[in-house]
């Protein structure tokens, strides 16, 4: 059993018996595809109002990815396809979203 590959662990060592065998793993050597960098910036505004009675009011903004950097999803890696290493998506541009919330 040491020795042999399960998905992408190769088993090392075997730590134990009794009720079950335990064994010690190591992922195997992969990553052979790199993806391409990834940049966010998100941002989140918040003010909170006391109005007369007891209780407080908060507004919020919240922006992500503010400046809409475009980051592409990582490769395809499935071998023996046609786009293999293409990357064919990108991740979600920017959002932003206003809330308030009524605290008593």
């Amino acid at each position: 059993m040491i020795g042999k590959t399960i998905s992408h662990y190769r088993i090392v060592d075997k730590l134990g018996g009794g009720m079950g065998v335990v064994v010690y793993v190591r992922q195997r050597a992969g990553n052979l595809l790199r993806g391409p960098k990834f940049s966010a910036t998100d941002l989140s505004l918040m003010k909170n109002i006391p109005p007369a009675k007891a209780g407080q009011f908060q507004t919020r903004g919240e922006v992500f990815h503010l400046f809409n950097t475009l980051n592409y999803n990582n490769p395809n890696g499935v071998f023996g396809t046609d786009p293999l290493g293409r990357i064919s998506s990108a991740q979600n541009m920017r959002q932003m979203q206003l809330g308030g919330k009524l605290m008593f």
